[in-house]
């Protein structure tokens, strides 16, 4: 039976910042309302941390577009029979640059980014819950943004020397591992209760959209262009362009925000005071560690980031060497099809957010219903995608479309249970979850596919199986032990108790 959760001692605005006395213009001099905006605040605040979720992943694809670039030496021949389609990639018989990189080398290179993202994680989470995560996201920005900048720089000075590439993008994994803990350490204190669902679908869409935009862009570029190094320079410097309009605009708090209306910080107050406090918190680590909620999500993220590693760095060296598609012609039915993604999840958050409003549904409820469908859902069309699918190339974007829709609502879920479980320690819930996930998943699929894909179709249908069996793992864990209720151990005044909420 879940406990009630009783209001904290300390206040989610500090004392001071509490000015308003019911209206907009606060007591003070009128320099101060001057310098108020009408538009929501908050709105300004989700797109922002939406874009940096596009940002990271684009600026991170960026660095994978090289693997375009590697020799064909030591690839095995293909399984697939097709007719003669358009094979012409970017290869170095027409752009000044090339790989001798055989296929572990290639895995090696594109892992590197989760040598380190796990780490940086691992103090984030804890900063950003105890301080806000404003800087810490622009640090994440940033470090993918020069890393970008400077990558055609150190092709030119080291080739053909490709280490350095491998240092470069362990230092934008490292970067990158700020971002999603300051992100939901900042999204909890702006977002109200019943829009959470609907912003994280936007979120992580996004994120696919800015994966498959910089693919497009870069290979559209290379394509017509026989030039590499543009798409480095445009997304580098459209990510320094965000984190200055982010350090001007956007505040980790809404009380430290400037331009904040009283209505609009009284309305977040009155949404949110029942699970936030202000100032520095105790974490509760004994809870935390043994809280059985917590399991479920640490047990899904290792489906959930395999996944994203399986299908975000793998398929198109698949869909390329195996259904001989190629890479050019990818970017566009890649666009078609994470629209659709895109139109499918937004729809399902909007509506779980209906059903919690208008409290038709207990959020545990629903948490388990979705997580439930959406693992025999993805499981379901990740086994067609191998069984039935194999070479026929229309079955084969079916399948993997509604596979990816599956994945991607199943992943909203999860990462909108983080802020759940314990707002008030939402950044330190992403970064362990994402720790874990990150670790066992990503060494998992590495000697998975290091072992067994040797660029044949019945290597890959063995990696892509697995996948399957980890995803029904992953749910039914949820299934049973998780929860959309907010933990006990989130009052800071009952954190020492031993009783556990389920």
């Amino acid at each position: 039976m879940q406990q009630g959760i009783s209001k904290p001692s300390l206040p989610f605005v500090p004392r001071h910042s509490r000015q308003d006395d019911g209206s907009d213009s606060p007591s003070g001099s009128s320099s101060t309302q001057s310098n108020r905006c009408n538009f929501p605040q908050r709105y300004l605040v989700f797109i922002m941390l939406v874009l940096a979720l596009g940002f990271g992943s684009a600026l991170n694809n960026n660095l994978m577009i090289l693997t375009i670039f590697q020799n064909d030496t030591g690839k095995a021949t293909y399984a697939c029979t097709v007719p003669e389609r358009n094979l012409k990639n970017m290869t170095n018989s027409f752009l000044d640059i090339s790989f001798d990189w055989d296929l572990n080398t290639e895995i090696i290179y594109i892992s590197c980014f989760y040598w380190t993202f796990p780490w940086s994680n691992l103090v984030m989470g804890y900063f950003s819950d105890q301080f806000g995560g404003k800087y810490l996201i622009m640090v994440a920005i940033m470090g993918a943004s020069v890393s970008s900048l400077f990558t055609p720089l150190i092709y030119k000075k080291t080739r053909p020397n490709y280490h350095p590439f491998f240092a470069l993008r362990a230092f934008n994994g490292f970067c990158q591992g700020f971002l999603l803990p300051s992100l939901f350490s900042i999204l909890v204190y702006w977002t109200p209760k019943n829009m959470r669902t609907t912003i994280v679908c936007i979120g992580l869409s996004t994120s696919s959209f800015g994966y498959m935009i910089s693919t497009f862009v870069g290979v559209t570029l290379m394509w017509y262009s026989y030039e590499w190094t543009s798409i480095y320079y445009i997304f580098g410097s459209l990510g320094v362009i965000w984190c200055a309009v982010w350090h001007v605009f956007c505040y980790s708090r809404p009380y430290l925000h400037p331009f904040i209306t009283a209505r609009e910080k009284r309305f977040l107050t009155e949404e949110l005071e029942d699970q936030l406090v202000f100032t520095q918190k105790e974490v509760p680590w004994r809870s935390i560690i043994r809280s059985r909620p917590l399991w479920a999500l640490l047990i899904n993220h290792v489906g959930i980031i395999w996944c994203t590693y399986t299908f975000g760095t793998r398929m198109p060296d698949y869909v390329n060497e195996v259904l001989k598609v190629s890479y050019e012609l990818q970017t566009y039915w890649g666009l078609i099809m994470v629209f659709s993604v895109f139109v499918a999840t937004i729809i399902y958050g909007c509506f779980s957010d209906w059903l919690i409003a208008e409290k038709h549904i207990n959020i545990t409820v629903l948490r388990k219903y979705s997580i439930a469908f959406t693992t025999l859902g993805s499981v379901f069309f990740v086994m067609m995608f191998v069984f039935i699918a194999r070479c026929d190339r229309v079955k084969s974007d079916i399948t993997l479309a509604v596979a990816n829709a599956f994945i991607n609502i199943h992943s909203a879920n999860l990462m909108t249970n983080n802020m759940e479980l314990a707002p008030n320690f939402a950044g330190i819930i992403t970064s362990l979850s994402t720790i874990f996930g990150t670790t066992v998943g990503i060494s998992g699929a590495l000697i998975l596919q290091i072992s067994t894909v040797n660029r044949t179709l019945e290597g890959w249908n063995i990696f892509f199986a697995v996948t399957a069996v980890i995803l029904f793992i992953g749910g039914s864990s949820y299934v049973y032990l998780g929860s959309g209720q907010v933990q006990f151990w989130n009052n800071l005044q009952e954190r020492d108790s031993d009783t556990e909420s389920i």
